[in-house]
């Protein structure tokens, strides 16, 4: 299980009442992540994750910490930001064509299916943010100097 863990050392650089905002800077460590090529790290040296947690009143600009998720999380993340949309869109875009339908129209229904698809996701988006619970704990880190 430790093995499935992936985690990033940063400052906390914001709290609300339920919410750190924690600055983390993408190091070569990120190439052993299965899901490095897709996270969105791998393009920026330093990114701000909003973390959701119940004690964080707990953490002061400064903190330094460690932001843990599983890395299975990121791959089924993959999976449902990219993966499953693009079948759908296929689907959306061949059915139509293989009905006999005009190109034009089989496009639409293709653009239709992908727009109903992500409003559904953003519908879900709560529940989703919790299924995609990100975990930090207090660490001693100093991030490098440029």
């Amino acid at each position: 299980m430790a093995d499935d863990i992936a985690s990033h050392k940063g400052i906390v650089v914001g709290v609300e009442p339920t919410v750190v905002h924690v600055q983390i800077e993408t190091l070569g460590a990120c190439g052993s992540c299965a899901a490095h090529s897709h996270c969105g790290f791998g393009e920026a040296r330093v990114r701000t994750l909003d973390v959701s947690i119940t004690d964080a009143q707990s953490y002061q600009v400064g903190d330094v910490v460690e932001v843990r998720i599983r890395q299975s999380l990121g791959l089924e993340s993959v999976l449902w930001a990219y993966l499953l949309p693009a079948v759908l869109t296929l689907v959306g875009v061949l059915l139509p064509l293989r009905l006999g339908y005009s190109e034009p129209l089989a496009v639409l229904c293709g653009l239709l299916v992908t727009i109903v698809y992500y409003v559904v996701l953003y519908l879900f988006r709560q529940r989703l943010r919790r299924h995609y619970k990100m975990l930090i704990f207090p660490t001693e880190y100093k991030p490098t100097e440029c």
